[in-house]
């Protein structure tokens, strides 16, 4: 009689990320978001050119009824640098 043990692993891949800016009153702020991913994602932002000043993203992720991840991820744009370009990476 012979076992057969065997590990199975299952991703469900980004298959789409949505990024958009809203002005609010004050402040111009991007949201970047992915929907139904598996494992959990990493999100991260840079810009470019570089800044030396700190990003400070504010991200949500939460988990349906069936393991799968939600994601928003919502960064204000830095004041007085309007040529920056926002890059939002999604591992």
């Amino acid at each position: 009689e012979s076992v057969l043990i065997a590990s199975v692993w299952v991703a469900a891949p980004i298959r789409g990320l949505f990024l958009e800016l809203s002005r609010l009153s004050g402040y111009e702020e991007l949201k970047c978001s992915v929907r139904d991913v598996y494992p959990a994602p990493r999100v991260t932002w840079d810009t470019e050119p570089p800044t030396y000043e700190a990003l400070r993203p504010v991200t949500r992720m939460h988990a349906d009824r069936t393991g799968l991840f939600t994601v928003d991820s919502r960064l204000k744009r830095l004041k007085g640098n309007p040529a920056l370009n926002y890059i939002c990476k999604v591992s």
